[in-house]
């Protein structure tokens, strides 16, 4: 078990901006993870109680995975995840989830089927151990077909999504992957696809589950036009089936990366538009809310001080009545250095509450590429300019997670 003697970890007190606009006396404690100076940690993470995995799918090792545990005052990691027979350039780490004791990992450029035709490593934690359960890979896989672009784990339940994959006869239009525990391997059940498949949809490229209830957006659904989509599917025994498909609300713009991101949780729906905004490349954030099994349209998030190119809804996360939204390019503390947005349920919309920032913002730094939330503990990821342009400038300083907690109760 490595405590942060010999690694970068700084506590340091952040500042949030309150809803009015106005600096509040509230003030979030933040740690830095950066176990090494390679490009990409960060640019994936997830969090589920006290424990945390971040993927750096760029490490000179063909990818890694890391597990951090949060032991009420400092981030520990516990356990280096790198399967044995990765070749270079399968980019191991690419994409995370993480629930209980069960954590799965991306490997978009695994080749057993084709050239990157992609695989998710399950992994199952025994004692102190991390030990490799099982290596899930599809064999009507097409070469680049972004198989484990995205993924949503819930207990024994697992939703792999692929957004290249080959649907409904149509090339390109994109597929999830629905799996199951059964106690002693994981199965797939099923595999979905969009309610009309078109090519270039990019179904599956991003998966969130809560409960019976999962979403899969198609960030080009309506391709021409460019006006994305997100399906919503509900479980009845062992089958996923569709309830409906949402859009932006009318008088938003094409081509605004509607469900580039999204989030699930209980009643909740939260979609990321990183390029929708009154200006270029603002962004924006929806919420739908499920009443009477049906979701609605509620609300949409903007920051408050909008900026062009900040891109915010780059990523988001939501927890009971926290939202959590990167903005990957914000430049108000350096050049595409980023943040992230702090949003919290007041009565039936949400408020936003802080800003958050690096401690020591770098070019490049792109915080907020990934966020995730869980009870106070608020994780970005700062994978400085691994999101933005991947393996290339080399970084300075190294990548990192920064790790906020919310003081208090919620």
């Amino acid at each position: 078990m490595i405590r942060y003697s010999d690694k970068l970890l700084a506590a340091a007190m952040l500042v949030g901006l309150a809803a009015s606009g106005q600096a509040q006396s509230t003030r979030y404690s933040e740690q830095q993870i950066a176990p090494g100076g390679f490009i990409d940690f960060g640019a994936a993470l997830a969090v589920d109680g006290n424990r945390a995995v971040v993927g750096a799918a760029l490490d000179p090792r063909s990818g890694t995975a890391r597990v951090y545990e949060h032991d009420g005052d400092v981030w520990q990691e516990t356990a280096l995840l790198r399967p044995a027979g990765l070749a270079f350039a399968d980019f191991f780490g690419d994409t995370v989830a993480l629930s209980g004791d069960v954590i799965a990992v991306t490997a978009r450029g695994d080749d057993t089927h084709g050239f990157d035709t992609g695989a998710v490593y399950l992994f199952r934690k025994s004692g102190n151990d991390w030990n490799l359960e099982q290596k899930l890979t599809t064999s009507d896989s097409v070469d680049s077909s972004g198989y484990g672009t995205a993924l949503a784990l819930q207990g024994n339940q697992l939703v792999v999504g692929s957004h290249s994959a080959n649907a409904a006869g149509v090339d390109g239009a994109g597929a999830a992957y629905a799996y199951e525990f059964d106690g002693a391997q994981w199965n797939q059940i099923q595999k979905m696809t969009a309610p009309s498949a078109g090519t270039g949809q990019l179904f599956g490229l991003d998966v969130a589950m809560s409960g019976d209830w999962l979403a899969i957006s198609s960030p080009g659904a309506t391709q021409p036009s460019g006006r994305g989509r997100v399906a919503l599917f509900r479980r009845f025994g062992d089958q996923w089936i569709p309830q409906q498909q949402v859009r932006a609300p009318q008088g938003s713009s094409q081509f605004d990366g509607f469900g580039l991101s999204i989030a699930l949780d209980n009643r909740v729906l939260l979609v990321g538009a990183p390029r929708s905004g009154d200006l270029p490349d603002q962004g924006a954030a929806y919420v739908f809310q499920r009443r009477r099994n049906r979701f609605e349209y509620r609300s949409t998030l903007t920051p408050q001080d909008p900026t062009s190119r900040q891109q915010f809804g780059a990523s988001v996360a939501l927890d009971g009545s926290i939202a959590l939204i990167g903005a990957s390019r914000d430049s108000q503390e350096a050049f595409y250095a980023g943040a992230a947005y702090v949003f919290q349920r007041q009565g039936a919309g949400f408020v936003e509450k802080s800003k958050l920032f690096a401690p020591n913002p770098e070019v490049l730094d792109a915080l907020g590429s990934e966020v995730a939330v869980s009870g106070r503990l608020l994780l970005a990821g700062a994978p400085d300019g691994g999101a933005l342009a991947p393996g290339f400038p080399p970084p300075s300083p190294p990548s990192t997670v920064h790790a906020f907690e919310i003081p208090g109760g919620r």
